[in-house]
């Protein structure tokens, strides 16, 4: 299950977190590499600070001059609107209603020091609009777990954001992945990419060359990039219980437990399917 937590304050949106196993809403340092504020190596080194100290990161970036306070606020302002966009797409979900309770994270910390105010209204607005166009996107783009490659023959790309994202489509990375390195939301890149798809710039891999493409990084002890393949794949074919098997295996290998004893579960659960069925 996920829970998200929105907080108000006379009327406007001042604070979102989301526990979300699939972590649809990027970090701060994330936002802040793909909008070229700061570098890489700058991130590593707040992160690698950030465990000694067990400061938030934001706090670390400023402290270290890497970035102003500024740049750290139109990154928390980013980020929280990317999540309050993301409640537009879900199908269904309990609320709850809470008064007069202020989260720990407004209390101490980079919130504190810089609150955010966002306009109902126009989130409301946005998020209706988006709504409408995600129902045209997902027709293009059936999943994030999607992988593309680049067909075009063009001598030189684009030279804005757009030349950046295909030049990044290289028939490895998936379309979640994609997403963190687009100077932009992943709305944007999402759209983005749906036009790369009219023009004739990339197409999708389809399930074969993905497992095909699987099996090769496998044997190769590349099993993060092998997962990569099979997670689409798997998704293409959910009576597959051996898609599963393989998806599980590689996930155990590149050590993601958690994520390996979730595909052993689906492959349990196709397989129980399959029995069913043949009982039937």
């Amino acid at each position: 299950s996920e829970e998200k937590l929105v907080c108000l304050y006379k009327g406007e949106i001042v604070y979102l977190s989301d526990d979300s196993p699939s972590v649809r809403v990027p970090r701060i340092g994330e936002i802040l590499l793909r909008t070229q504020v700061i570098t890489p190596g700058q991130l590593e080194e707040a992160l690698a600070e950030q465990r000694e100290t067990k400061q938030y990161l934001g706090e670390v970036l400023v402290k270290k001059g890497v970035v102003s306070t500024e740049d750290l606020k139109t990154a928390l302002g980013t980020q929280t609107l990317e999540g309050l966009y993301d409640l537009f797409l879900l199908k269904e979900g309990t609320f709850e209603f809470h008064m007069n309770e202020i989260p720990d994270a407004l209390k101490e910390g980079v919130q504190k020091s810089l609150p955010i105010a966002l306009n109902t209204n126009s989130v409301i607005m946005e998020g209706l609009r988006q709504i409408d166009e995600w129902s045209v996107i997902q027709k293009r783009i059936t999943t994030f777990d999607e992988v593309f490659k680049r067909i075009d023959v063009m001598e030189a790309g684009p030279t804005d954001a757009s030349g950046l994202l295909l030049d990044m489509v290289n028939g490895a990375r998936p379309v979640k992945d994609l997403f963190k390195s687009y100077p932009g939301s992943r709305f944007e890149c999402a759209k983005k990419l749906c036009e790369f798809l009219d023009k004739g710039f990339i197409r999708a891999l389809t399930a074969e060359e993905c497992h095909a493409l699987a099996r090769e990084q496998s044997e190769a002890r590349q099993f993060a990039q092998a997962a990569a393949y099979l997670q689409f794949t798997a998704q293409l074919s959910p009576e597959d219980a051996s898609l599963f098997e393989e998806l599980g295996e590689a996930l155990s290998s590149a050590y993601q437990d958690g994520a390996s004893k979730a595909a052993f579960l689906n492959a349990l659960r196709a397989i129980s399917r399959f029995s069913a069925f043949a009982g039937s």
